[in-house]
C-alpha cells in the first residue's frame, strides 16, 4: 500500500509581499503567521499590512490567484 497524503482545504490562503492571511469575501482578511500559518494575535494591524492588502485587493482576480498558497 503506497502512503500518499492527500489534502484538501477550502481555504483560500495568500502570501503577497510581506504578509500572508486567508481571504474570505464575505468576511474580509485574516493575518496569519507566516512560519505556521496560524491565525495573528488579533492586536491591532499595522497600516503597513493593510496598505499591503490594498495593492493585492486592486490586482485583477487571475493575478491575485498567483499569490495563492
Amino acid at each position: 500500500m503506497s502512503d500518499h497524503l492527500i489534502h484538501i482545504s477550502y481555504a483560500k490562503v495568500y502570501q503577497f509581499k510581506a504578509i500572508t492571511f486567508e481571504w474570505h469575501d464575505y468576511l474580509g482578511p485574516t493575518f496569519l503567521r507566516r512560519k505556521d500559518l496560524e491565525m495573528k494575535p488579533q492586536q491591532q494591524r499595522p497600516m503597513r499590512e493593510y496598505g499591503l492588502l490594498g495593492q493585492w485587493l486592486r490586482l485583477s482576480p487571475a493575478d491575485r490567484e498567483e499569490y495563492r498558497l
